[in-house]
Parts: C-alpha cells; structure tokens; sequence
C-alpha cells in the first residue's frame, strides 16, 4: 500500500512538472519566432530602429532557444523524476539563479512590468517550492 501512495505521489509530480514545463516550451518558441516583436507585447517600448536591430532580436531569439531546451530537458526529467534527480536539481538551480538575476535587475533598474515581474516570482518560489517537494518525495521513497 505504501509503495502505490509513493508511485502515485510521484506520478502527481511528474504531471505538475509537465504542466509547468509548458510555460518555457511555448514561450521559448515564442521569444524565438517573435524576438523583439515578443517583448513589446509584454509593454516594452522600442523606438522601430531599435526594434528591428539584428543583434537585440538575434540575442532574444537565442535565450529563447536556451528557455526552450531548459522546457524540454524538465520535460525528460519529469518522465522520471525519482531516478534523474541530479538533472533535476541542476535544472531548478538555473532557474533560481534565474530569478536572482532578474530580482538584480529590479533592483538596478527599477520594475520590467506585471508579467516579468510574476516570472521572477514564479522562478525564486517555484524553483524552490519543486526542489523541496522532489526532496520530499525521495526522503519518503528511501524510507
């Protein structure tokens, strides 16, 4: 009995980390197909010489990319969470650290609006709030 509550609470997991994982996969190919183009939806305000700059949309397509393999390699760690833990501690590492740059930036700069704002939250409580979860879920397995 209690090895099925272990694999359902484990299988619980992997569906909340597949569920989140679409957040990076559909906005990575956004950053990548939309470059600049993304972030004035989001509210920046780029004069059209600076918007159409080669460099700026090369580098926001590149990080897009970067987000979108972030997406897909938790997306292959949640298929089996409990045997690639590493990867998975790797992966929510990055993604605090993430948000620590972000929060840096806030600081320096002052706000980047609502939406990035919520993604630095998301990036310093949820990278947290999973890797304790996963730490949970293994303390009761080896018990």
């Amino acid at each position: 009995m209690a090895k099925d509550n272990q694999n359902s609470s484990w299988h619980t997991f992997s569906i909340v980390i597949k569920v989140f994982c679409l957040l990076p996969l559909l906005t990575g190919i956004a950053d990548m197909v939309g470059g600049t183009w993304i972030l004035m939806q989001g509210g920046l305000q780029l004069p059209h010489d600076v918007a159409i700059d080669p460099i700026l949309n090369s580098q926001i397509k590149f990080w897009g990319a970067i987000w979108l393999g972030f997406g897909a390699s938790l997306w292959w760690v949640s298929n089996e969470p409990h045997k690639r833990g590493t990867m998975f501690i790797i992966l929510m590492s990055t993604l605090f650290l993430s948000g620590l740059g972000r929060a840096l930036s806030y600081a320096l700069f002052g706000s980047p609006g609502t939406v990035l704002t919520g993604a630095m939250a998301i990036e310093l409580v949820g990278g947290l709030l999973f890797l304790l979860w996963h730490r949970q879920l293994n303390a009761n397995t080896l018990a």
